[in-house]
């Protein structure tokens, strides 16, 4: 099915820039480039709205990384590496703010805290990335040792990260798509079936074109399937329960464990949990958002059996989302060709980073030095 007369002048023509995705990173990146550029053309793209991807299926932590993840990350990238990916999350959150200005998205600031397995032998020295963080962003003692009051299969001593929250991401994506409707963004929901990224092409599934002077490419996990080039990223599958309500469970605070694969936290009175991936092998490393049944039974044994949850519960709530990984969580955004940008590989912080990402590759498209 093509496009009518008035859907191709609606949207094709003349079209200055085709970004491709329409979560948090494909929102701001259309926000950013009408607000630099007021005249000019934008016409977000997806299958499907809401996005299929990350954005909406998260767990809604506004988090930056917990202690045992920067030591990971430190290990494997340096110093320098960790803390500017660490800075660029940290001020994606004031990027973000400053676009949602005072929407409601559910938004608490009631920190973050890191359990340690009692058989975890990963050495942490708080004090030492203490000090890597303040030279960073300024904030003396950022993580905080606590004594571990309610899990006690854990280790006696936890680490308290005041400055994380929790948001509602539907309401994140919601709000942002509202925004982009409000600058004259257009939108077009159909399934792409190839990206001609070196002409800025957009060939759709059911034979209609969108010609553009550039695309912003923001598919994250996605990406590889439509630009094959872009290969340090890889999809990877975090499954993710919702419990019945479970009164016992009261802690306020977003829960890491185990370098953060997992994640807890509270919905009203249910239960939260997600992740394990590492747990289960390359299978996990996918984008089919096919629930892994075997990953929901491990998370339902590790609350009985390690959170100590002694209330019968049910599951009433499974899903999977797609995170956008590679071998370093700096995301890349960068010019792919003379037509076209990228702006993916979030490694599972898109919450805190993406407004800032959609930001950094809309200057990027726009030619704007900083």
């Amino acid at each position: 099915m093509s496009f009518s007369f008035w859907e191709s002048d609606y949207f094709s023509s003349n079209a200055g820039v085709a970004v491709i995705g329409t979560g948090i990173v494909g929102l701001s990146t259309a926000i950013h480039l009408k607000r630099l550029n007021p005249g000019l053309k934008v016409v977000a793209i997806d299958r499907q709205w809401p996005p299929h991807g990350a954005s909406t299926k998260n767990a809604g932590f506004m988090c930056f990384g917990s202690p045992t993840e920067i030591t990971d990350d430190i290990e494997q990238i340096g110093e320098e590496q960790a803390m500017l990916t660490f800075k660029a999350r940290y001020e994606g959150r004031t990027t973000l703010f400053t676009l949602l200005q005072d929407a409601d998205i559910d938004y608490q600031n009631c920190g973050g805290i890191e359990l340690m397995e009692k058989h975890d032998n990963q050495n942490v020295d708080i004090g030492y990335l203490n000090a890597l963080i303040k030279n960073v962003i300024g904030i003396n003692e950022y993580f905080k040792t606590i004594e571990n009051i309610s899990f006690p299969n854990f280790s006696k001593e936890a680490y308290l990260a005041p400055e994380e929250g929790k948001v509602n991401p539907v309401k994140i994506v919601s709000v942002l798509k509202r925004l982009a409707d409000l600058e004259g963004v257009k939108f077009v929901f159909k399934e792409i079936k190839q990206l001609d990224d070196a002409n800025a092409t957009v060939i759709f599934k059911d034979g209609s074109i969108i010609q553009a002077d550039q695309l912003a490419i923001t598919l994250n996990a996605f990406t590889p399937a439509l630009l094959p080039g872009i290969d340090d990223v890889v999809p990877a599958r975090n499954n993710v329960l919702v419990t019945s309500p479970v009164p016992e469970f009261r802690l306020e605070q977003v829960l890491h464990i185990d370098k953060g694969y997992l994640y807890m936290r509270k919905v009203g009175d249910r239960i939260l949990f997600g992740g394990a991936r590492n747990k289960f092998g390359p299978g996990e490393y996918t984008d089919d958002l096919q629930i892994n049944e075997a990953v929901i039974d491990y998370l339902v044994e590790y609350l009985k059996q390690k959170m100590g949850i002694q209330s019968e519960f049910s599951v009433e709530y499974t899903w999977a989302g797609i995170l956008g990984v590679g071998r370093s969580k700096k995301p890349i955004i960068s010019r792919i060709n003379q037509k076209s940008c990228v702006g993916v590989r979030l490694g599972g912080m898109g919450v805190a980073i993406g407004a800032k990402v959609g930001k950094d590759l809309a200057e990027l498209i726009l030619d704007i030095k900083n």
